[in-house]
């Protein structure tokens, strides 16, 4: 079984108060980063929680401070900077994190290290803050794909016209001429973008038709549910029980941004020129300028892409270089910009 199955069904039996019926995953060292959070906090809740030993419970503490600390200090989620396709793992692996430490936090006599989980907490409080800011940064705010939130990232294979990625279907890396419509997979992640709209107090379920595509586009009354069957939607319900438990942090909606480990990153936004009030057109995110500083740096994101522009009113978008699909901006107006050197 692979490991983040077999973390996400712990992480629901630990959840629910439940000894897993499978063997915890240690991953101290080797594992994807999302996979290693992910281990770190089903051992932080199991013997915390459920199980609880002192010193095994200490030990996972110390792992999960150290990956956070890892990250606030060398770049927001290292080198799998917003993948879409695993987002839902590593968010099931924050959330789930995260309640754990409110649980914690409620429990006295246990022989817990206090400061520690207050240390974690934290550090927690920062990781969704910085990874709400830089979600919001891409987020589309009308038009047929609005909700979803596109930028480059990781783990799109590929990402050119001769050689599509292996973990998506070919269209989501591109989707021009009329733009898109329902029958075409949703391009990034519902469930991101569910906890996002979420945490903001907004319902989680975007207006999408139910028909169409729902695996990819659709996240359905189901995905609320915590359910072994649906482990990779349970970042949701998880999230829905962190806002019950005391939330995220006073600050999660603040801004601030994180530290990249990919420097040269900007997103520009751009207003139709011609338009009364300055309509939005839709915005250009990239590490790099120029075709030569994307592919330098685009090595760095685990097969990522370095560049992802997105036209509101059509849903035009695409995470091909500009140099094979130019981006639709050239007459207009930039309105905002935000960078990282």
């Amino acid at each position: 079984m692979q490991t983040n199955k077999i973390n996400g069904l712990n992480t629901l039996s630990i959840i629910n108060s439940q000894h897993p019926t499978l063997h915890l995953v240690s991953l101290n060292s080797g594992g994807t980063v999302n996979q290693k959070a992910e281990a770190a906090a089903v051992q932080l809740g199991y013997y915390g929680l459920v199980s609880p030993d002192p010193r095994l419970f200490s030990l996972a503490l110390d792992r999960c401070i150290s990956q956070l600390q890892d990250e606030l200090t060398r770049g927001h989620m290292l080198q799998e900077l917003l993948s879409d396709s695993h987002s839902p793992i590593h968010l099931r692996a924050r959330t789930s994190l995260m309640l754990y430490v409110l649980r914690l936090r409620g429990k006295t006599g246990t022989g817990q290290n206090v400061t520690g989980v207050i240390q974690l907490g934290r550090l927690l409080d920062n990781w969704f803050e910085h990874h709400l800011a830089l979600l919001s940064l891409g987020l589309v705010p009308s038009g047929p794909l609005a909700g979803c939130v596109l930028l480059p990232c990781a783990r799109k294979r590929g990402a050119t016209h001769a050689d599509p990625p292996k973990d998506t279907d070919s269209h989501m890396l591109y989707q021009g001429t009329d733009g898109w419509n329902p029958m075409f997979p949703w391009p990034g992640d519902p469930v991101r973008e569910g906890v996002l709209a979420l945490i903001a107090g907004n319902s989680p379920l975007p207006r999408r038709l139910p028909s169409a595509h729902p695996k990819s586009t659709h996240l359905g009354r189901g995905a609320q549910i915590l359910s072994p069957s649906s482990p990779d939607t349970a970042a949701i319900p998880i999230t829905q029980l962190v806002l019950a438990k005391g939330g995220f942090g006073p600050n999660v909606l603040r801004g601030a941004l994180p530290k990249l480990m990919v420097s040269n990153f900007k997103v520009t936004y751009y207003a139709y020129a011609n338009s009364d009030g300055g309509r939005p057109a839709g915005h250009w995110a990239r590490f790099g300028d120029t075709r030569e500083e994307r592919d330098s740096t685009g090595t760095a994101l685990l097969d990522g892409v370095a560049s992802l522009w997105v036209e509101y009113e059509s849903g035009r978008f695409s995470f091909l270089d500009p140099s094979e699909t130019p981006h639709p901006f050239g007459d207009c107006k930039v309105i905002g910009e935000v960078s990282w050197d």
